[in-house]
């Protein structure tokens, strides 16, 4: 199956990864038990699970900028106003 765009890939992609990555550290902290090692997979989980959308909206916020549009926009695009300013 594949996405129409851009931002529905991403959005897939995203979400895989990010859910995907905190599972398994999750997994492996609670496999290890209380340690200094699961404190380290959790902290990584925690930066990972912030870190990984932020990007996300980055990607999809720059390509929204340089003029890629979704597919099914619809009748409004909230953020028509803000790029019409920034040119």
């Amino acid at each position: 199956m594949r996405f129409p765009d851009f931002f529905c890939r991403l959005h897939a992609t995203t979400k895989c990864d990010t859910l995907g990555q905190t599972c398994i550290l999750l997994g492996i902290a609670l496999i290890e038990g209380f340690s200094l090692l699961s404190v380290k997979v959790l902290a990584i989980a925690v930066f990972l699970f912030i870190s990984s959308p932020t990007a996300a909206q980055s990607l999809s916020k720059a390509a929204y900028w340089s003029g890629i549009r979704p597919e099914n926009l619809g009748e409004t695009d909230e953020y028509a106003d803000t790029l019409e300013e920034k040119r």
